[in-house]
């Protein structure tokens, strides 16, 4: 819609629907640290969706950032990399 549809205000669009946009996200995230029980913050919800969005916009080799969308915070982009957290949640708890 954002890339063929000439909308008055994308922000008003996004916020209006980014919960709708991202329920997979949070049921990804709360699987991902399973045993532990985790919920996932809005913020990080919205980071991990920004990401998604970023990449189809640049996937059609438009930036995200040329319409008026938050930008990602820089806390969850961080840890997401961090290879020793990546290493620890990636035994299989069923065989500990």
């Amino acid at each position: 819609m954002l890339v063929f549809c000439n909308l008055q205000d994308e922000r008003k669009l996004y916020d209006e629907n980014w919960r709708k946009m991202s329920d997979d996200i949070e049921r990804y995230l709360v699987h991902k640290y399973q045993p532990v029980i985790y919920t996932p913050t809005d913020e990080e919800v919205q980071d991990k969706l920004l990401e998604q969005l970023e990449e189809i916009f640049a996937n059609n080799g438009i930036s995200m950032y040329t319409y008026n969308l938050p930008h990602k915070t820089t806390q969850y982009r961080i840890d997401e990399n961090n290879k020793l957290i990546e290493e620890e949640l990636s035994y299989d708890h069923c065989k500990l």
